[in-house]
Order: structure tokens, then C-alpha cells, then sequence
């Protein structure tokens, strides 16, 4: 699924914060930053980057999808980080979201970030960084660029030098459903999803729809049916062996729900993709 990607619509505003106009950015290191406001149509996706990328979001809703992980609603206030050599793939979710970014070399300053996780955390300073890289585009004829660049570096480097901050409800969240990864195959509904994490289901229901944007059982569903494409796409494994492990023992039922997902069943869904049977 990871590919390098760049869809940017119409409705979709980007301003430039390069060191051909701002040459105080080699400086401190900084490979290019900006201002984002968007709608309509905006992914970005990377295979390999050879750069750490920081989106800080300010207004509407992002989404962001990594490895090993549910996909992540971005709220204001929250910032995606993204270590250089991982792949990820983030984009608007919902009508508009509004964001401020920069890119950081993967050098001997900014390398220790590579030893971070990638993820979304909360912020103190996405509002600060927005005003700050605004004041900054618009000045870049003025004596000032100069003590702006400084600040945004000082901002910055207080940001990523201190251990990130995880929402806790939402790691809470993430911790079961990466435990889930293994555990597929059990006959899990919505008040023993509840039960892992010690909310009450209604709680649970109203905290996935907050940060993944489905119910608890929708995200599951979700994860069996990657977890079965997977292992048709990659392993030998029997088309029953495939549906227990992902929680279908009787595998008519699994060909059914495979086949409503995907439009085929799961044996013409592995010769599409130039497997035998």
C-alpha cells in the first residue's frame, strides 16, 4: 500500500517556505517549511523519505496512516510526526484542514529523530508555529525574516528535544488494537473489545468514532480483512486457514464477507494478484 504520492486539488493553498527566498533556514538546518490551507482533494504519501516531516495541525481534520497502526484522525492541536526511513500516507479528512509544516534533514543535528516514533501527539505549540511561519511568508523582503526564522528554530527544537505527547485515551486505543493483531481469530463483540480496555462499550464506540472515524467493529473488520489479503497475497496458506485466523471458522462465511468487501471471493481475489491457487 505504501507508494509516493502527491494529489493536491483546486481548492488547496500552499505557502512556500524554501531557503532560495529565505536563506537563514541552512542556518538551523531546515530543508523547507510552510502554511496549508486545504479542501477538497490532499494526500501525501512516502515509500522511503530520506527527511523527517512535521505537519502541526490547526483547524479541521487530517488523517494519517502508518505501519502496524490504525489510521489516525489528526485534531487541532495535535501534530503528526514522521521519521525519516518510515512510510506513511496522510491526507484531509473532511471537508477542509488547516496546517503548518516543515522538513528536517536527516543529518547529524535531526538524526536522533529517526530513534522516535512515528505517530500523532498533542501540541503547545501548533497555533505559535502556524503564526509564526504566516509572519514569516509574508516578510520575506523585511530586515525582521531574520529574528522569525530564529524564533521558529527555538520553538521548534523545544518541541522535538522533549519526549512527545501522546494523547492518552488515544494510545490507549492504539495499544488494543495492535494487540489485536494477533488475536484476530477470537470471537471478539463490542462489550469484550470494551472490556480490554476497561471502558464501557458506548464509551469505547464514542472514542473510535473520535480517532479512527469508525465504530470498534468496524476497525476490526477493517484489520481482519488487511490481515487476510495478506496472507493471500504473501503466504500458501489454504483459503480455510486463512479465514480462521482471522476469526471465520466456517469458510462459506468467510467467502461470503471476503467477497462483500472486495467484490471477489478470496481464491479469484489471490489469482488477481497473480497468485495460484
Amino acid at each position: 500500500m505504501w507508494a509516493d504520492v502527491l494529489h493536491l486539488g483546486k481548492g488547496c493553498r500552499e505557502q512556500f517556505i524554501t531557503g532560495q527566498d529565505f536563506p537563514e533556514l541552512a542556518a538551523h538546518d531546515f530543508r523547507m517549511a510552510g502554511v496549508s490551507h486545504l479542501r477538497g482533494t490532499y494526500v501525501v504519501g512516502r515509500r522511503n523519505p530520506d527527511i523527517h516531516t512535521l505537519v502541526f495541525a490547526v483547524g479541521g481534520q487530517g488523517k494519517v496512516t502508518l505501519p502496524g497502526l490504525p489510521e489516525i484522525r489528526v485534531q487541532p492541536g495535535q501534530f503528526i510526526f514522521l521519521p525519516a526511513r518510515r512510510p506513511f500516507r496522510f491526507e484531509i479528512d473532511g471537508e477542509e484542514w488547516q496546517t503548518c509544516w516543515l522538513l528536517l534533514p536527516d543529518n547529524d543535528r535531526w538524526g536522533f529523530l529517526t530513534t522516535r516514533p512515528a505517530g500523532v501527539f498533542s501540541s503547545q505549540v501548533c497555533w505559535s508555529l502556524f503564526h509564526l511561519m504566516q509572519s514569516l511568508y509574508h516578510q520575506a523582503q523585511s530586515p525582521r525574516r531574520g529574528r522569525l526564522v530564529a524564533m521558529l528554530a527555538e520553538v521548534l527544537s523545544e518541541e522535538v528535544t522533549q519526549e512527545p505527547r501522546r494523547d492518552a485515551k488515544q494510545e490507549r486505543l492504539q495499544r488494543l488494537f495492535n494487540q489485536l493483531e494477533d488475536r484476530l481469530h477470537a470471537p471478539w463483540t463490542l462489550d469484550s473489545l470494551a472490556a480490554e480496555v476497561h471502558y464501557s462499550p458506548s464509551h469505547l464506540h464514542r472514542l473510535c468514532h473520535r480517532y479512527f472515524g469508525c465504530s470498534p467493529m468496524q476497525q476490526l473488520s477493517t484489520m481482519r480483512l488487511e490481515k487476510a489479503c495478506e496472507l493471500l497475497r504473501y503466504t500458501e496458506w489454504q483459503v480455510r486457514q486463512v479465514g480462521q485466523r482471522v476469526g471465520y471458522h466456517d469458510p462459506i462465511n468467510f467467502t461470503h464477507w471476503f467477497r462483500r468487501h472486495t467484490g471477489l471471493a478470496p481464491t479469484d481475489w489471490r489469482q488477481a494478484q497473480g497468485r495460484g491457487n
